[in-house]
């Protein structure tokens, strides 16, 4: 979502070296991207894991003599290593109490979408662009990936729909067992081949789905790196999914969406894409959107999910799922 921030920096300052520094599970999603120069990784879970380790990585930037650093990131610890590190102009919001850390502190806006509120942060150095569409980059390792994926499994001139039950906390994903009826009718009603896709965590609600489905959905789960996963959903009419990494990267390619939310708001980190690309099956409850802190400020359902989650139906999945596959299907396709 710091897509189109970053698109606008690059334009803004062509002649500038732009570094990211990334924790290591985001690196393979900044592949082949020309909005940066080059990577330094944050192992934080690895050789930066310890104080000792995080002030090797603070020496590191600090012999870099950056003259700015903008910080996306809205935690404390993202000011304290710029701090740190010396960097003379420090821009980012002004949350986490990391104010005095910043030589410019933004004021973050509410109630808009979030790829809007990093875009702040480049227009606060004077960056500028009317472009807002999203990016991801495919590798041409992930694109030839995938192609080998759709000629192992003979999928060419086929109608793929792709599935995507997981979410960063399990209490915003919906039912398995309401996407799996999902899926089934849409294979009887459009000889769909469906996809279905996610990590070792997700192996549970994914046999789920194809248990109710059918043996002919197609189970790759965590066999896909993830620029694999992103090269294969270009071929794909659908993305079934929830609030989740994998629907801002489809909102990104274009992909059509049809995304369950729950206590998150879409209207902030929704797909941020055209209009007709996308629809968010939600109901909008008094308390949407909740502070996420499960169930400590609300009751769950017999079914462990919250509420607001639980009401959406698989009537109402379908008829977003079939309204886009509609809108996908053209006569010259």
């Amino acid at each position: 979502m710091i897509s189109p921030a970053m698109r606008s920096i690059r334009r803004t300052f062509p002649q500038a070296e732009i570094t990211l520094l990334a924790k290591t599970w985001v690196l393979e999603a900044l592949g082949g991207s020309p909005f940066y120069d080059r990577l330094v990784e944050y192992d934080r879970e690895g050789s930066h894991s310890s104080w000792s380790g995080r002030w090797s990585l603070i020496r590191h930037l600090r012999r870099e003599n950056f003259d700015l650093a903008l910080l996306f990131q809205k935690a404390f610890e993202a000011a304290f290593f710029a701090y740190l590190a010396g960097v003379p102009r420090r821009v980012g919001f002004r949350t986490d109490a990391r104010g005095w850390l910043l030589t410019d502190p933004v004021e973050p806006p509410t109630a808009v979408h979030h790829a809007d509120q990093f875009f702040c942060i480049a227009e606060s150095v004077g960056a500028s662009g009317f472009d807002r569409r999203l990016s991801f980059h495919v590798t041409p390792q992930g694109v030839d990936a995938a192609l080998g994926l759709v000629h192992k499994f003979g999928l060419r001139q086929k109608l793929l729909i792709a599935i995507h039950p997981g979410a960063s906390k399990t209490e915003r994903a919906w039912h398995a067992e309401r996407m799996g009826q999902v899926v089934e009718v849409l294979m009887r009603e459009y000889e769909a081949v469906p996809i279905l896709l996610g990590t070792a965590c997700d192996r549970p609600a994914l046999d789920t789905i194809r248990r109710i489905a059918g043996p002919q959905c197609i189970l790759l789960g965590d066999a896909l790196r993830l620029q694999e996963m992103a090269a294969l959903l270009q071929h794909c009419r659908l993305l079934i999914c929830n609030d989740s990494g994998p629907m801002h990267i489809a909102a990104a390619l274009r992909v059509p969406v049809v995304a369950v939310f729950g206590p998150g708001s879409g209207q902030r980190t929704g797909p941020f894409s055209d209009p007709d690309l996308f629809r968010i099956t939600s109901h909008d409850f008094a308390c949407s959107p909740c502070r996420q802190k499960y169930f400590k400020e609300c009751l769950p359902t017999p079914s462990g999910k919250p509420f607001c989650l639980d009401e959406v139906t698989v009537d109402e999945v379908l008829d977003d799922c079939r309204e886009m596959l509609k809108l996908a299907i053209r006569p010259d396709s």
